[in-house]
């Protein structure tokens, strides 16, 4: 069975010995007066350099797609 992870918000992200450390926040308190936000970390997630890259490379190529379909249904909006 797979694992669902959820966040708020990524933390801070490192590369120390060729592994890439990245924590997962999750919203701790929210200050109704001020709408100041505290986060907590909820996991941390750690892989190989090499891993990390391809996944960045691939999310890349996914934003690039996804900006390539909104500016053409913006074109054809426009037609």
């Amino acid at each position: 069975m797979s694992q669902v992870l959820f966040a708020d918000r990524i933390g801070d992200i490192t590369v120390a010995n060729g592994m890439v450390r990245i924590e997962y926040l999750s919203l701790k308190t929210q200050d109704p007066k001020t709408q100041e936000v505290e986060f907590s970390v909820s996991h941390r997630l750690v892989i190989p350099l090499t891993s990390f890259k391809e996944i960045v490379g691939r999310q890349t190529r996914l934003l690039e797609k996804l900006v390539e379909q909104s500016e053409n249904k913006i074109k054809e909006s426009l037609q």
